[in-house]
């Protein structure tokens, strides 16, 4: 089985391009001493494991990639 890190998987430029788009402030807050590697990794995990999850319960592909889209991305917003 090839592993492939996670910063090379597509959504980790997703993640990374919400994560710049913040302000500096608020990005500081979101990730919470983590470095912007470590923290876009554990995002890719977080997608990973939503759209195993989704998938396990029947979903089809896109619903699975949105519901798991949608929980990598929770709070990576300028509130």
């Amino acid at each position: 089985m090839l592993d492939i890190p996670n910063l090379h998987l597509p959504i980790a430029a997703v993640i990374l391009t919400q994560l710049n788009d913040l302000s500096p402030n608020r990005k500081h807050e979101v990730l919470e001493g983590q470095t912007e590697e470590d923290f876009v990794s554990d995002r890719v995990d977080i997608f990973l494991e939503e759209l195993d999850s989704a998938l396990l319960a029947s979903y089809g592909e896109m619903g699975a990639k949105e519901i798991a889209l949608k929980a990598c991305l929770d709070g990576i917003t300028d509130e």
